[in-house]
C-alpha cells in the first residue's frame, strides 16, 4: 500500500515537471519568434529609411552640380579679356614700329639742288672725324650715326641704324644716282646691309670708315666695287 502511494506521488511529480518544461519550450519559442519579427521589421524599416536616404543624397548632388558649373563659367570669362589685352598691345606695338620708318619730305624742284648741294657741303665739314661705333657726332661717328646727323638739319629724320635706314624714301637704279642719294653695302656678304654712306657725285660717297674716319671713297674702290646692295633717294621733288 505505501509503495503504491510513492509510486503515485512520482507519478504526479514527474507530470508537473514535464508541465513546467514544455511550457517553457513554448514560451521561449514565441518570445524567439517575436524578436526575430521585430528584428526583421526594424531591418525593414531602415531600408526603407535607407533607400529615402540615398535618393536624397542624391537628390542634393544633382542640385549642387548646376553651382559648380556657374563657378567655372566665372572664372574663364577674365581669360578671354586678357587675350584682347594682349592683342590690342601687340597692335599698338606694330603701329610704333611703322612710325619709326618715315619717308623723306617732298620739296619743290627748284630747290632739290641747293639743298643736296647743302647736304654735301654739310658733310663734308666733318672730313677726319674719327670713328667710334655707336657714336652720332659731332665729335666722333659710325656710318648710321653720320647720315643721320648730317640729314637732320634737313628735315629729314632717319632711324638709326644702317638696316632701318635702307627702307627710307625711295629705291633707285645705280645709273640714276645724284648727289645727296644714300648708299648702302654689305660688306660683310651675309644678306644683311651693314655699312651707308652719302654719294657726293663723280661715282664717290662720303662715309664714316672704321679705318679712316670720315672720308670719301670711290664706289668702285676694290673693298665696296661688289658690295653696293642698295641706293635709296631721301630727297624727293
Amino acid at each position: 500500500m505505501n509503495y503504491l502511494i510513492k509510486m503515485c506521488k512520482i507519478t504526479m511529480a514527474l507530470a508537473v515537471a514535464m508541465s513546467i518544461v514544455c511550457f517553457g519550450t513554448t514560451f521561449s519559442n514565441d518570445l524567439g519568434e517575436r524578436t526575430s519579427q521585430r528584428l526583421t521589421s526594424s531591418q525593414i524599416i531602415n531600408d526603407m529609411f535607407g533607400v529615402r536616404t540615398v535618393s536624397a543624397a542624391t537628390k542634393a548632388t544633382s542640385k549642387a552640380k548646376p553651382k559648380t558649373n556657374k563657378a567655372q563659367s566665372k572664372v574663364q570669362k577674365p581669360k578671354a579679356t586678357v587675350k584682347k589685352s594682349v592683342k590690342a598691345t601687340t597692335q599698338k606695338k606694330s603701329s610704333v614700329t611703322v612710325q619709326k620708318i618715315e619717308d623723306a619730305p617732298e620739296v619743290s624742284r627748284g630747290s632739290v639742288t641747293a639743298i643736296k648741294n647743302d647736304i654735301i657741303a654739310k658733310a663734308k665739314k666733318y672730313l677726319g672725324t674719327p670713328y667710334l661705333y655707336g657714336a652720332s657726332g659731332p665729335s666722333k661717328f659710325d656710318c648710321s650715326g653720320f647720315t643721320k646727323y648730317v640729314y637732320k638739319d634737313f628735315g629729314i629724320n632717319l632711324p638709326r641704324s644702317s638696316s632701318q635706314q635702307s627702307g627710307t624714301g625711295v629705291a633707285i637704279n645705280k645709273n640714276q644716282l645724284q648727289q645727296g642719294d644714300l648708299v648702302f653695302f654689305n660688306t660683310e656678304q651675309k644678306g644683311a646691309i651693314n655699312h651707308v654712306g652719302i654719294y657726293v657725285g663723280d661715282g664717290r660717297f662720303i662715309h664714316a670708315s672704321r679705318t679712316k674716319g670720315i672720308t670719301i671713297t670711290p664706289l668702285n674702290d676694290s673693298y665696296y666695287k661688289n658690295k653696293l646692295s642698295e641706293i635709296r633717294r631721301v630727297v624727293r621733288s
